[in-house]
């Protein structure tokens, strides 16, 4: 019997926080291969264990070329929390996969250190999020399923700020790198398809979450 034909009472409920002003994390278990199962403590704001976080995106990670933004939830996973099944959305689901064998100690995630049920107790969280990402040892960025356009990002990334640094002229980046003028303007088409593509980029809340000391995975 899977998370969708059981009863409510045989489903993950999140226990009431001991006070205002504390929060969930999470730990990913080592020893389950084959899904994702995590354990949730909380904790006061002044007696928090290190912990990183995660930003990315609710719903779909990728656009299509002529899709336009929009809250469709997309396709959901089950998980298992506190041994009781719980489901989230896919992308949610993929981070915390591909993720899982660097994200050693505690971690906190919205979508599952928030009751999503509870009208209040979100409101609640959401004045502390501030707090919550500051006081964060990373902030570990998770954009989607890696897509084509990644390489070229990734190239650019690498060699466009050397050749900067150089003072090489913008007309003559493409020579600079042995590119012809087309690949020199398709490295760049790939690189601005990357961004309209990937939704983390759309979302209004994206730079109160940028921090010094996070990391970006796709």
């Amino acid at each position: 019997m899977d998370s969708e034909t059981k009863t409510p009472d045989e489903l993950f409920h999140h226990t009431a926080l001991p006070q205002e002003r504390s929060i969930r994390l999470l730990r990913i278990a080592r020893d389950v291969a084959d899904s994702i199962a995590i354990t949730v403590d909380a904790f006061a704001l002044d007696q928090l264990p290190e912990y990183e976080a995660l930003s990315y995106t609710w719903g779909k990670a990728t656009l299509q070329d002529d899709e336009v933004e929009s809250d469709d939830p997309g396709i959901h996973q089950n998980i298992i929390i506190d041994s009781m099944p719980y489901t989230i959305n896919e992308n949610l689901y993929d981070g915390l996969w591909e993720l899982r064998e660097e994200l050693h100690g505690y971690l906190w995630v919205d979508a599952l250190c928030i009751d999503q049920t509870n009208d209040q107790e979100r409101a609640s969280q959401v004045t502390l999020m501030g707090e919550i990402y500051s006081s964060a040892k990373r902030v570990v960025i998770w954009l989607g399923k890696e897509t084509p356009e990644v390489e070229a990002v990734i190239w650019l990334s690498s060699h466009y700020w050397d050749a900067f640094a150089a003072k090489v002229p913008p007309g003559m980046m493409a020579s600079y790198f042995g590119l012809s003028p087309s690949q020199w303007t398709q490295l760049w088409e790939h690189h601005s398809a990357f961004y309209r593509r990937y939704r983390w980029f759309q979302r209004a809340w994206v730079r109160p979450h940028e921090s010094p000391s996070g990391s970006v995975h796709s």
